[in-house]
Parts: C-alpha cells; sequence; structure tokens
C-alpha cells in the first residue's frame, strides 16, 4: 500500500483541492465525489461488507423503496447506518486496549 492509501479518502480528496476551492459546485461534481468515495469503500472493504447479514427480504424491500422513489426512507436507513457506525466507533475509542483485535482494523470513511 503506498503512502497516499494509507490516508482516508476523504483527507486525500481534500489535500488536491486548489487553495480557495470551496467543493464541488455541480451536481456532477458531488455525484463524481460520492461515486469516487463508493467505489473507494468497495473496493477496501467489499468483503467484509458482503460479510454482513441483513433480515430476509431486504433487498426485495429496498428494491421497493427504490421502485416507489421512496428516497426519504432510503436517506433515513443510510442516516441511520452512519449514526449506528459513529455510535460503535466512539464506544470502541473509549474502551481503548480493553477491545481485543477482531480483525484488519476498523472501516475509515
Amino acid at each position: 500500500m503506498s503512502r497516499s492509501d494509507a490516508r482516508p479518502w476523504a483527507a486525500r480528496t481534500r489535500s488536491r483541492r486548489r487553495v480557495g476551492y470551496d467543493g464541488p459546485t455541480t451536481m456532477d461534481e458531488q455525484e463524481q465525489l460520492i461515486q469516487a468515495f463508493l467505489d473507494e469503500m468497495r473496493r477496501r472493504y467489499a468483503h467484509e461488507v458482503e460479510a454482513i447479514g441483513l433480515p430476509e427480504g431486504t433487498l426485495e424491500y429496498v428494491r421497493r423503496r427504490v421502485a416507489e422513489g421512496d428516497a426519504d426512507t432510503l436517506l433515513f436507513m443510510l442516516k441511520l447506518g452512519w449514526l449506528m457506525g459513529l455510535q460503535t466507533g466512539f464506544a470502541a475509542g473509549r474502551a481503548g486496549d480493553d477491545m481485543p483485535s477482531a480483525g484488519p482494523g476498523p472501516i475509515q470513511a
């Protein structure tokens, strides 16, 4: 892994921005950043994510939400997952060295 690959995706992205640049200005730029982030996370953590078991019927439920254009529910699900990840990371950080290592380390977003 090169030195630049060891830094979180957001840090690598920020370091390439020119001085005075406040971030993406168009929806295409925002979508490209989101897609790049997801591609990087998929490349790094596909195996761990695939190993996560979801309740029976989850895929069908999500497909139905997509087909019905229910973006609010899908965004709520994303935010809930994000919040749960933050809480897990916070708890792990507070526990310090008391917790045994369960694998390659936390997912860095």
